[in-house]
């Protein structure tokens, strides 16, 4: 599975689970034993995040754990990492429309998926028309 950086936004049907690489490991020993932060072992960074010690344990192992364990583990050792989830999302804009004008409401509506990346989906009826409007934010946003 790739490995997220900082900030970028992953789908969520992508990822619904994230790795360290060896680079943030490193800085999570050395953070353990920062004086600051008071926290130098695995077991009391599992009590100040209430995260299992099995978790704690995955997350420096570099497997798998939840996005939001691994950035309260981020978060609570000062690592300046944070992986952001983009889930998907609807909505819908219905609406009557003219026999006469159905071409050229199929042509907006091509145009509209090719700059959308196919995030919609249509139903056109005699008289009524249908816009489904699905994907992630940043796609909608476009």
């Amino acid at each position: 599975m790739n490995k997220a950086k900082q900030g970028k936004r992953t789908p969520a049907k992508e990822r619904t689970s994230i790795a360290a690489d060896d680079d943030l490991i490193e800085r999570a020993y050395k953070a353990l034993q920062d004086q600051d932060l008071k926290i130098y072992t695995k077991i009391e960074l599992a009590k100040v995040t209430k995260l299992s010690r099995s978790t704690i344990n995955k997350f420096f192992q570099k497997q798998e754990i939840r996005p939001d364990s691994y950035n309260q583990i981020c978060e609570t050792l000062a690592l300046n990492e944070k992986i952001v989830i983009e889930e998907r999302t609807a909505f819908a804009v219905s609406g009557t429309v003219e026999k006469k004008s159905i071409e050229q409401l199929k042509s907006i509506i091509d145009l509209l998926r090719q700059l959308a990346d196919d995030t919609i989906l249509v139903n056109i009826q005699e008289g009524s028309i249908k816009l489904i409007f699905e994907g992630y934010q940043s796609e909608l946003e476009k």
